[in-house]
């Protein structure tokens, strides 16, 4: 069994990490983080697999700690992840499903946080001597999550941990953890995955056709865990949906398509609709910008709809585009804020459509 085998990519950060580990000097507090979805889960069950196994060629995936972190049932590797109130009680649930495939996205509501009361159960957990007399590893997912009374609280861990200790500390967004934490840890940034990496995964762990895998590792950015969000199967319909309506609204902002519009959206609660049509519009709008730039239709992210793109490109003047570009990234950035779904889309569908709301 390789060491950080169930990584994909990231070569060059493994080979830091398995040199730190072969000198004894992996550090107590590490901070890994990156895009969603390139592996930031990934690579702190590898490493507490790494840090615990019992066997001189770690990990061997055979010794009793190897199964029991397989398994999310080692007694010295403490899981803290945020889930709201009426989850917590599931926590292993959710463990296991993450060790299942850490790539795979796990739905994390609004409410989802990692409170002070997880905080003094991980101090309290770590304090206590290994049961197996070796290391002791709490990894904290998505570590931006933890509230502000949470973030305190850690502090005084990262502080004074224990000499068998190791945390370790994921996140997509470093910048939202108190810059003290941050100072305290070891930081190993994941860059994005390549197109063939991310469809050599899926084609061992999905069912998924050879031109859905393809069309896949083009849109999902680098990111093996939005290829999967991408793969359900309702996506693709959605998409299409989104697409028609975007390139339509891109050619002509006339009133019967805007009542259109209105309706599809109209009382939306449906934050993963909005989301789909604010995504798949600004991967065209980028797929436009740069074929305006190059005249090469290789660089196109959306093929399938690659013919439109370059029509569209010939009719759109580049400043019309950055205008778009700006108004789209000002309401994606609202997204994850939960406002009223209906008003930011409108406000978007009209803007575009230069037209007051």
């Amino acid at each position: 069994m390789n060491a950080l085998a169930g990584v994909v990519g990231q070569e060059f950060r493994k080979k830091i990490i398995l040199r730190m580990y072969e000198m004894g000097k992996v550090p107590p507090a590490i901070l890994i983080c990156g895009s969603e979805g390139v592996g930031l889960r990934a690579l702190a069950v590898e490493m507490s697999k790494l840090l615990m196994c019992e066997r001189d060629t770690p990990p061997c995936g055979d010794c009793r700690s190897c199964r029991l972190a397989l398994r999310g049932e080692h007694p010295d590797i403490l899981y803290l992840l945020p889930l709201p109130a009426a989850e917590r009680g599931k926590r292993l649930d959710w463990v296991k499903q993450l060790l299942a495939n850490p790539y795979l996205p796990i739905a994390f509501t609004a409410s989802a946080s990692i409170t002070i009361d997880d905080i003094r159960f991980l101090e309290e957990q770590i304090q206590l001597t290994p049961a197996f007399g070796g290391n002791k590893v709490a990894i904290i997912f998505d570590a931006h999550r933890m509230t502000a009374e949470a973030q305190n609280a850690f502090l005084k861990t990262l502080e004074e941990p224990p000499s068998y200790a190791h945390i370790i500390l994921t996140t997509p967004y470093p910048d939202r953890l108190f810059e003290t934490i941050v100072s305290r840890t070891q930081r190993f940034f994941l860059g994005r995955l390549s197109s063939n990496e991310i469809k050599g995964y899926l084609e061992s762990r999905t069912g998924a056709t050879e031109a859905e895998i393809e069309l896949v590792s083009r849109l999902s950015e680098g990111s093996l865990g939005r290829a999967f969000l991408l793969l359900d199967k309702e996506y693709f319909p959605t998409r299409k949906r989104m697409l028609d309506l975007f390139f339509s609204l891109l050619r002509s902002a006339e009133d019967d398509l805007l009542l259109d519009a209105v309706q599809l959206f109209q009382n939306t609660r449906d934050k993963r609709l909005v989301s789909i049509f604010f995504t798949t519009s600004r991967s065209v709008l980028n797929d436009i910008v740069l074929y305006q730039r190059t005249r090469e239709m290789e660089f196109i992210v959306n093929i399938d709809r690659k013919d439109e793109i370059v029509e569209v490109a010939r009719l759109l003047p580049p400043d019309k585009l950055e205008e778009y570009i700006s108004i789209l990234d000002e309401k994606m950035s609202f997204l994850e804020r939960n406002p009223n779904l209906e008003v930011l889309v409108f406000d978007f569908i009209f803007r575009l459509a230069g037209r007051e709301l």
